[in-house]
């Protein structure tokens, strides 16, 4: 299950399964996202678009990023790893944050990232 926030407010679960489809998120106004427990991957273009998206938090059993998962997120400021480490992601695909001129992959350049253990490091891949 999944869980996302639009820019009004409300709050929308979604049955992921164990992957989130390309571009079932895309263009949309979303602000935040939970990913379920039960996704392993974010496939090609999930959240391309989504100009609002701030917040990602991921959890312990995503395996792949693919590509331009997340591109032309302008806003994305923070991402999540609950219960795992950056090793536990076997595959990231060609650019899952895609290419801007201004920003790392597509991502505002003060991106935090926040692991596990409480560390904060900056999000490179």
């Amino acid at each position: 299950m999944t869980t996302v926030i639009y820019s009004d407010g409300s709050t929308k679960q979604f049955a992921t399964a164990n992957s989130i489809p390309p571009y079932m998120f895309a263009d949309s106004s979303i602000t935040d996202v939970f990913v379920g427990e039960d996704v392993e991957r974010i496939d090609d273009n999930a959240f391309i678009n989504c100009r609002s998206l701030s917040s990602v938090s991921l959890q312990k059993n995503i395996k792949q990023i693919s590509e331009l998962a997340f591109s032309n997120c302008k806003s994305l400021k923070r991402i999540g790893f609950s219960g795992m480490n950056l090793e536990q992601i076997k595959q990231v695909d060609g650019y899952p944050f895609g290419i801007s001129e201004n920003m790392l992959f597509g991502v505002h350049p003060e991106t935090i990232v926040t692991y596990n253990d409480g560390t904060i490091s900056s999000f490179a891949i």
